[in-house]
């Protein structure tokens, strides 16, 4: 089980991102990944925003799916929807911060 969360600096709860079970229906095989949020990072060049990735093929790498990824973003407070910052055709593997303006987001394919 997963669970990611905001919280003040005294521990009051702000937002959840995900509250996932134990994740044992994974497909098996190589990039195969849960679905809803995962690597959840704050970003570098900008204040009090998140980042993350989350699954377009419900986590099975074998889905015919033009994209398998997609990468999100929500600012403080956290009320407004996520938005839509790029989509990946392999499996999301990280982001560079620019400066608010760029970022270089890396994919990968374990299998090749």
């Amino acid at each position: 089980p997963t669970e990611i969360a905001v919280a003040t600096i005294d521990g009051q709860p702000v937002r959840t991102i995900v509250d996932r079970p134990l994740a044992d229906d994974l497909p098996v095989d190589f990039d195969a990944t849960v679905k809803g949020p995962r690597e959840v990072e704050w970003r570098a060049d900008a204040p009090a925003t998140l980042a993350w990735a989350e699954a377009l093929d419900g986590g099975d790498p074998k889905a015919k799916v033009p994209f398998h990824d997609r990468v999100v973003m929500q600012a403080a407070p956290f009320t407004a929807p996520p938005v839509e910052l790029a989509k990946t055709q392999s499996r999301f593997a990280e982001v560079m911060w620019g400066d608010g303006g760029f970022a270089l987001i890396g994919d990968r394919e374990w299998k090749t």
